[in-house]
């Protein structure tokens, strides 16, 4: 990157040759002729790592650093600070302001974590006296259908396949199997559900930060 001086204006090589059309440039990007045209090589520092959650990268506006011109990179705090600074389309904006995009941003992506997690919690399967039962959308759609055969045939039995092998279910067991699924589905869903209320209802990332994402889909 570099800088025109007259004008502090950030431009690239590429701009520059645009700029001077009827100058033959070399394949090598030449510092000391660029100079002479009125562009400084601006040196920007590494990005930072290890960024805390609720904190943004603010890079400063070019500046002379002795006979050298640089850009540094700053981590603010989102809460603790109202700084301005100039983001990517030059726009001046305060840490105030960027806090509302990249909250709401951040919250979105909470959201469809939380769903991912969910539907994961939701079909990995319940345990019944024992047994391994899978609740994935196409197992729930079947438990559904012989709980409905269940009902019309009380004395129905039916061979039923497991992850240890093939047992036979009654129709009380396939109420039962039934009646535990709905339920883990459920639960899976309301917890999605207190969880989604608890992003939304978050102003700042401190609320996010204290949601235990954790704590909520474990087996009862």
């Amino acid at each position: 990157m570099f800088i025109e001086v007259a004008t502090k204006k950030l431009v690239s090589y590429e701009d520059i040759k645009r700029q001077f059309q009827n100058i033959s440039f070399s394949l090598n990007i030449d510092v000391a002729f660029l100079k002479t045209l009125g562009f400084e090589v601006v040196l920007t520092d590494n990005y930072p790592s290890d960024i805390p959650f609720g904190s943004t990268v603010i890079r400063s506006e070019p500046f002379l650093d002795g006979e050298t011109w640089r850009r540094t990179y700053s981590i603010v705090n989102l809460e603790d600070t109202l700084v301005e600074f100039v983001d990517e389309q030059n726009n001046t904006v305060t840490v105030e302001q960027q806090v509302t995009t990249m909250l709401e941003e951040t919250k979105r992506q909470l959201l469809t974590y939380l769903a991912a997690e969910r539907f994961k919690f939701e079909t990995k399967g319940i345990l019944i006296n024992g047994m391994l039962f899978g609740t994935s959308r196409e197992n729930q759609s079947t438990i559904t259908s012989i709980y409905s055969a269940a009902i019309i045939n009380p004395s129905i039995v039916i061979d039923w396949k497991i992850d240890g092998g093939w047992i036979k279910l009654n129709a009380t067991q396939i109420t039962e199997l039934a009646q535990a699924t709905a339920n883990h589905v459920q639960r899976s869903f309301s917890i999605e559900k207190i969880l989604h209320e608890l992003i939304n209802a978050a102003s700042t990332f401190s609320d996010l930060r204290a949601i235990d994402f954790s704590a909520h889909f474990i087996e009862e």
